[in-house]
């Protein structure tokens, strides 16, 4: 079992759904529409763009056991589907969407080539004048290290470090309660605000806005801790 499978068990304690990302993200969306959630892990936001609108929604993930859990928080909901696929993948839905979006850091996990392929895939899969939602760590600042998580009430950590090495960078956690220890390790692209949006440029995207957290705080490359960045087709 990797590491994102054995997290899933956790993820929920660790990353709670936080009100501002929900609040931004519906900002971009109008009922009766579609929305896809790329990299959902456990469905938290798309579950509550589901349950708080008449959008269809749908959420992707690579891993199985993520999406094993999205299922269950969301059998209730009729507008609703999740679906193991890779974001490269996205064409094989044969579906337009009127917002598309991928939080939590997850395009990083791609190689560079690979995300441009997962840009343009995303830009023809938007309806005309659909939204893509974007948000990684902020990388022009090159952190060695994210705030330690911490759930006091289950006693459990997450810590998150850094080591860069070229054109990439090694992404170590530990994610540890009183009775277990998780240690992950998983290469990733420390993708630079400049290089994102000369890609989504080039890609036909228009309408760029960054911003430095999901509150719509100014994006400031050498202090803000995220990158969130929104463009329109």
């Amino acid at each position: 079992m990797d590491f994102y499978s054995r997290f899933s068990q956790y993820y929920d304690l660790i990353f709670p759904p936080q009100k501002a990302q929900g609040k931004f993200l519906s900002k971009y969306y109008n009922d009766h529409k579609c929305v896809l959630d790329i990299a959902c892990g456990t469905g938290s936001y798309t579950k509550e763009i589901a349950r708080n609108s008449h959008v269809e929604v749908i959420g992707i993930d690579l891993d199985s056991d993520m999406i094993i859990k999205a299922r269950e928080k969301s059998k209730d909901l009729g507008n609703i589907r999740f679906l193991e696929l890779n974001m490269l993948d996205i064409d094989k839905l044969e579906k337009k969407f009127d917002l598309i979006y991928c939080i939590g850091n997850s395009l990083p996990h791609l190689k560079p080539y690979e995300i441009k392929e997962a840009l343009k895939m995303i830009y023809n899969t938007l309806n005309s004048k659909g939204n893509l939602v974007i948000q990684t760590v902020n990388y022009d600042r090159r952190p060695e290290k994210l705030p330690t998580i911490i759930n006091e009430e289950h006693n459990i950590t997450f810590t998150r470090d850094y080591s860069y090495s070229g054109q990439s960078v090694e992404f170590c956690t530990v994610l540890q309660g009183q009775d277990f220890k998780v240690e992950g390790k998983v290469s990733l692209y420390p993708i630079r605000s400049t290089e994102l949006i000369q890609w989504l440029k080039e890609i036909g995207f228009v309408n760029i806005q960054l911003f430095g957290d999901f509150n719509e705080g100014e994006y400031k490359p050498t202090e803000s801790t995220s990158l969130v960045v929104v463009a329109s087709r």
